[in-house]
């Protein structure tokens, strides 16, 4: 089995401004994409990119705008345009019950288990369920302080097999050095006035150095030298 990439994007209820930047960005990237949303966005929805697939990200957490149970949520989040082959929970946190309820449809993959850089082969949770854990994501890598290194990351993928790399538009947009400076905005902000950042506030307050952003262009740019193999949600075999 050869190496395999898959790239991933939870949008987390981020504003129009914050999603345009980051879509014009994964297109640069030229790699296929799978897009968890937790809400509609205009500018995802004009999206007709062939790279781009849509799935959902539901909150399960206490106080979720999806609503108050996991069936109210499941039924909020069914509403939105998406392929149905695979599903990731905010904070990677799907209760038992809730995978009772989407074991019911055609689901075939969750991504609720991150592996911090450790590779794990995916693990079949039901008959008709399998999780394909999550290697890499970007906000835990920040917060982390893990290098912006290119090779440190690549010499952690030794084995055959799937990585599926988790990133987010909030992060991509302000090329985060530090994790503290888009923390620092969800912090002083109401809930409101984080969901409506403006260009403008964004052009203010980005990392124009080398952050997160350009560290993640240069992994993929060295991952396609290398001849990794970069696959849509129905490419993928276990």
């Amino acid at each position: 089995m050869s190496k395999q990439v898959l790239f991933t994007m939870d949008i987390d209820w981020v504003s129009e401004p914050v999603m345009k930047i980051t879509i014009d960005y994964i297109k640069q990237l030229n790699i296929p994409f799978l897009i968890f949303q937790t809400h509609i966005s205009e500018s995802l929805v004009k999206e007709t990119s062939p790279l781009i697939t849509f799935e959902l990200h539901p909150n399960f957490c206490d106080g979720s705008d999806h609503g108050k149970t996991t069936k109210d949520v499941i039924e909020t989040i069914c509403k939105f345009p998406h392929k149905g082959q695979s599903i990731r929970a905010h904070k990677y946190f799907m209760p038992d019950d809730a995978i009772k309820h989407i074991d019911q449809f055609d689901f075939k993959y969750t991504l609720n288990n991150f592996t911090n850089l450790n590779y794990q082969k995916p693990v079949k949770i039901t008959d008709k369920l399998t999780e394909i854990h999550t290697f890499f994501e970007d906000g835990i890598y920040l917060k982390n302080k893990q290098p912006l290194d290119v090779d440190f990351v690549i010499s952690k993928m030794k084995s055959d097999g799937l990585y599926v790399f988790n990133i987010h538009p909030i992060h991509i947009a302000f090329n985060e050095k530090d994790y503290q400076l888009t923390r620092n905005f969800k912090d002083s902000m109401t809930k409101d006035e984080y969901r409506s950042i403006s260009a403008e506030f964004i052009n203010k307050n980005k990392y124009n150095g080398y952050g997160i952003a350009s560290f993640i262009k240069d992994l993929v740019k060295e991952l396609k030298q290398m001849g990794y193999d970069f696959i849509h949600i129905g490419e993928v075999i276990i």
